[in-house]
């Protein structure tokens, strides 16, 4: 068997690059023609990055393959954390941010995504990635999800130790929802303010809240 593989990826790695990058793409195509864009997102942006980067190593205009990789890259993230695979979806999501133009009105979307993953998964970048979500939210007039960033600044800055930091964020995202309809956003981020107040040891606050 090793023998096999061996002989396989030394055969492999003797096909022109720009071939190579070929096969991926037309694998790609194929799998996105069986219908099941949700079952196969990991492995279409695997096909797609791929590609991408040998035709780059090859010196090939690259503009309309790395427009397929970053949405088959945004959709593998979004698989993997609606399975909790937090540390999968890490990966896809910064490769995709790695593609996204800096200009791109859907880019704090994807920081946001970015965001709610790190928070998980305590990566000491969250911060950057939401600060920027929210000034892009902001200035996209989404106030809600601006006060998601700054609801997931608050929980990055608790795992952090700097309590009063988490309480500004969150102060912050209650006046951006405040005058808003009622809304999972809404409630969610007065339920963390609560629970926090709880964990501070401010019963009054608590219940006022809750």
């Amino acid at each position: 068997l090793f023998r096999h593989l061996l002989v396989r990826d030394v055969a492999y790695s003797q096909i022109p690059r720009a071939t190579r990058a070929e096969k991926h793409r037309v694998a790609a195509a194929w799998i996105e023609s069986l219908g099941r864009p949700d079952d196969h997102a990991e492995m279409l942006a695997h096909h797609y990055l791929t590609a991408l980067e040998l035709d780059k190593s090859a010196g090939v205009e690259t503009q309309e393959l790395a427009e397929r990789a970053r949405l088959r890259l945004l959709e593998a993230g979004d698989r993997a954390y609606a399975l909790s695979a937090f540390p999968a979806a890490m990966r896809s999501y910064s490769a995709a941010l790695d593609l996204w133009p800096s200009d791109d009105p859907e880019r704090p979307q994807l920081l946001l995504r970015l965001g709610r993953v790190a928070v998980r998964t305590e990566s000491g970048a969250a911060a950057d990635e939401l600060e920027e979500a929210r000034d892009g939210l902001l200035a996209a007039s989404d106030p809600e999800a601006a006060a998601e960033a700054e609801e997931l600044l608050s929980t990055h800055f608790w795992l952090l130790g700097e309590r009063d930091r988490s309480f500004e964020c969150l102060e912050r995202a209650v006046s951006l929802v405040q005058d808003r309809p009622t809304s999972v956003r809404k409630a969610h981020i007065l339920a963390t303010l609560s629970r926090y107040h709880m964990l501070a040891g401010d019963t009054e606050a608590t219940i006022r809240l809750g």
